[in-house]
């Protein structure tokens, strides 16, 4: 009968321990697979971050040099010199034009390591061969921008690598006239993966579109089996390079082997006696793992807890009542937020100064806490200058102030308006972000948009504001593109086009109504998904005095 209860027990026990190490394997390969998504994650991003950066300073600077005729010399200098002070990570910043075919016929280049000193080089782009480059053939006839892969600059003195980002430059009738070309180094690409390592026991190894390994493996790497190895690789999508990541598979064996000497010790003092067997079962065993399972639960129930607070902090700095102003008949408000998350990254924010009536709406890139800090920092920005300076001062001051201390590279789409509820006069500044439609009568149609910059991107970018007249009766519909970019069940998005033809369903409808409305369209467009992006609606009825 001992024998018996005996037995019964160790079979008890090592059921226990076997499942205990089953658990805690799983558990710790599940680390491991995290570690390695936030290792692929952070290093793909940081990149994608820093060459959109790179794309969006060419791109505006191809719009301001199509604005100065391309005759103006010097105004042409000083905006490729402003180019590279704006971004630390281009070395080099120029312009080539061509006569009607690929021929250059002028070249203006900004040399980094030049301290900003500009110099003509129109020879050198002729010995470097870029007219017979296939890409930049191509590109002047698709009129299309574009990486380039990875070139030896045969003008430096000890040769090193480029990567180079062009961009067309047209002229008035449509026609490329020319590139305006952003040159960066492999060794700013590999410098910005090493730097913004997530882990020091994941290993990056970085291949070029042509298949030259410029990060190796390091050597721990080389020297283990393929068997003991976890490697997953990534892509990034401007280049086409190839990263890898990899991780020692040991470390999970040496974690197991010393969870199993563990199980041997407790089957040895199972034999001593039953009694001792089932204390050290229940204390040394299923307590640790009780306490740490109630850990864990308490860990997020408090991180529940505290995002649950912040989404209400947040919640608290958007304006929710309305209408906002019941004394001034001037106008209709109404506006509608809804985070993709518990915290999110869209705004919008108004109040009155006199007869002046602030404005805006924007979105952060990225979602989440971060996001939600930035436009913490974005609403906060619009109410200290919004009517205290000039509309493109305020908005130059809100941009200096995003990019300084931007480690993140983040940034965020802003559209900025001032209304004098007397006139209907409204000047505006676009910086990046979606058009807003203006809905006169039964005619509706985008507002011009602008070449402006979202703020947090070039610390000295210029903005340029326009101005229109409205109407009594004319509404002014914003949004973000959570509205258009909302999946249906088909991964398919709500479109332009579908938000156009909703809106012109609301015309002559008060501004509630139309945000109503249209929630409900988008809501029940993506019903059975989950929210891809923050949502923003925000209408402005124009009723005049």
């Amino acid at each position: 009968m001992t024998m018996w209860v005996g037995g019964s027990v160790l079979l008890v026990a090592a059921s226990i321990l076997l499942c205990a190490t089953i658990l805690l394997r799983d558990r710790i390969e599940s680390e491991l697979d995290e570690r390695m998504d936030d290792a692929i994650d952070w290093t793909t991003r940081i990149v994608d971050q820093r060459m959109k950066r790179v794309e969006y300073a060419t791109r505006t600077v191809a719009s301001s040099i199509q604005d100065y005729m391309l005759e103006k010399d010097e105004r042409i200098d000083s905006l490729l010199v402003r180019m590279i002070r704006g971004l630390d990570c281009i070395d080099v910043a120029s312009l080539v034009l061509h006569d009607g075919s690929k021929n250059i016929t002028m070249a203006h280049a900004a040399i980094a390591g030049n301290e900003g000193k500009n110099i003509r080089v129109k020879e050198a782009f002729e010995e470097i061969g870029l007219e017979d480059d296939p890409n930049w053939c191509a590109s002047f006839k698709e009129g299309k921008a574009f990486w380039s892969p990875s070139y030896i600059h045969r003008l430096a003195k000890d040769d090193f690598r480029l990567l180079c980002y062009s961009e067309p430059v047209y002229s008035d009738d449509g026609s490329s006239i020319g590139m305006l070309c952003a040159q960066i180094t492999e060794d700013w690409i590999i410098y910005i993966i090493n730097k913004y390592k997530v882990r020091k026991d994941i290993d990056v190894s970085v291949y070029t579109s042509d298949g030259r390994c410029i990060v190796p493996q390091q050597d721990y790497i080389l020297e283990l089996d393929k068997k003991d190895l976890i490697q997953e690789e990534r892509f990034l999508d401007h280049l086409g390079w190839k990263l890898v990541f990899s991780a020692d598979k040991q470390v999970i064996n040496r974690q197991l082997n010393s969870i199993l000497r563990w199980v041997v010790l407790a089957f040895l003092l199972l034999l001593l006696t039953v009694s001792f067997t089932i204390i050290l079962a229940v204390r040394y065993v299923a307590r640790p793992f009780i306490q740490e399972q109630r850990r864990i639960a308490g860990s997020e129930a408090a991180l529940q807890r505290e995002l649950t607070i912040a989404a209400h902090t947040q919640n608290e700095l958007i304006p929710h009542v309305f209408p906002p102003f019941p004394q001034r008949k001037e106008i209709d408000l109404h506006a509608f937020l809804q985070p993709a998350r518990q915290v999110g990254g869209d705004l919008y924010d108004y109040f009155l100064q006199g007869n002046n009536l602030f404005f805006c709406i924007g979105d952060v890139s990225g979602k989440g806490v971060p996001a939600s800090l930035f436009m913490a920092a974005t609403r906060y920005l619009f109410r200290s200058v919004a009517a205290n300076m000039p509309l493109t001062q305020a908005v130059e001051h809100m941009n200096r102030s995003l990019c300084t201390d931007n480690s993140q590279c983040m940034f965020v789409t802003f559209w900025f308006g001032c209304l004098n509820l007397c006139t209907g006069k409204l000047e505006f500044i676009n910086a990046g972000h979606n058009s807003p439609l203006l809905i006169q009568g039964n005619e509706i149609h985008y507002m011009p948009a602008s070449g402006n910059m979202p703020l947090g991107v070039m610390e000295d970018a210029e903005f340029d504001s326009e101005k229109l007249d409205l109407h009594p009766g004319d509404t002014l519909f914003l949004y973000t593109d959570g509205l258009t970019e909302a999946m249906d069940v088909q991964h398919q998005p709500y479109g332009e086009e579908a938000a156009l033809e909703s809106i012109k369903l609301c015309t002559g409808k008060e501004a509630r109504e139309i945000v109503s409305r249209m929630t409900e369209r988008v809501l029940q467009y993506a019903a059975g998904t989950e929210q891809s992006d923050d949502i923003t609606l925000l209408c402005l009825n124009y009723k005049g005095e």
